[in-house]
């Protein structure tokens, strides 16, 4: 077996598989249960199968759209978990006091082009103006950008909006396609990646927010290492990426039995042979589709 320390500090579960878009890198179109709800009691349950710092409430579809969400919030963190959450940023403007009264730490948008920031800037900078109002330090705001090659052009107008609403952190990585997604998704060539990250370089010495560039791969990758994802349906999976991949049920082997069982140390033992895992960008390194 690889040598390899497993911390799994994060607990990332998926709140719902529904979602009021389609976005064209999303890996959502390509599983066969598109329309799960987490319930409350579920998400309960999860957490007690575990032992994790911090709980991530997003998965392949979009958070919002549960209306438990903050109530999950709420009773992660009174469990004394720092909680995420990662929307695309479209319907914050309807649970801005939900989202203040829950104490969620963080709030990442995820944004891949230009088209949605007419629609979401002015949720986002009524959710900022009432934190601050109200003399809250949370949620803390990021912003999320996939690198990839339909939206190369558009990165830096996406990173300099992350400034114009008050990001603490903008995060950029390349684009998971694999073959797993629209034929028309392709992550950048190496040569293109090279001078995109010289340009953001150039523009983190003149803005305020940090610019988090995709790490190095490594497998275990940091999603496997440091975590575990668990379905809207309560199935335990390595990481998001690998949704079908079910290393045991929340109701019987329970996220620490799963990761102590032999299909998990398998998995993890042969990760460098895995289809999926040796070409993902978050793991292998630059993946460049064809």
């Amino acid at each position: 077996m690889t040598q390899h320390r497993l911390e799994h500090s994060t607990l990332q579960i998926e709140t719902t598989r529904r979602c009021n878009l389609d976005c064209v890198m999303c890996l959502r179109k390509t599983l066969d249960e598109q329309d799960l709800m987490l319930d409350f009691d579920g998400f309960r349950a999860a957490l007690d199968s575990g032992d994790f710092d911090h709980v991530a409430l997003h998965g392949w579809g979009e958070p919002l759209l549960n209306p438990s969400v903050f109530d999950m919030v709420v009773h992660a963190r009174e469990k004394g978990m720092q909680t995420e959450i990662t929307t695309n940023g479209t319907l914050i403007g309807k649970r801005v006091g939900q989202i203040l009264a829950s104490g969620l730490n963080t709030l990442v948008i995820g944004l891949s082009n230009k088209e949605l920031i007419p629609v979401i800037t002015p949720q986002i900078l009524r959710l900022m103006r009432e934190r601050d109002t109200r003399g809250l330090t949370n949620p803390h705001l990021f912003l999320d950008i996939v690198i990839h090659s339909g939206n190369l052009r558009q990165i830096g107008e996406l990173i300099r909006f992350g400034e114009s609403i008050g990001a603490n952190g903008i995060v950029l990585h390349r684009v998971f396609s694999a073959g797993k997604v629209s034929p028309r998704m392709h992550g950048i060539s190496l040569k293109e990646e090279k001078a995109l990250f010289q340009q953001i370089a150039f523009m983190q010495k003149f803005m305020g927010p940090k610019l988090f560039l995709p790490p190095d791969g490594s497998l275990p990758c940091r999603a496997v290492r440091y975590g575990v994802f668990v379905t809207a349906d309560l199935k335990i999976a390595p990481c998001p990426f690998l949704p079908d991949y079910h290393l045991g049920d929340i109701h019987t082997e329970g996220i620490k039995g799963a990761l102590l069982s032999k299909v998990y140390a398998d998995f993890v033992g042969n990760i460098g042979d895995h289809p999926v895992c040796s070409a993902c960008p978050l793991g292998a390194g630059h993946y460049t589709g064809s």
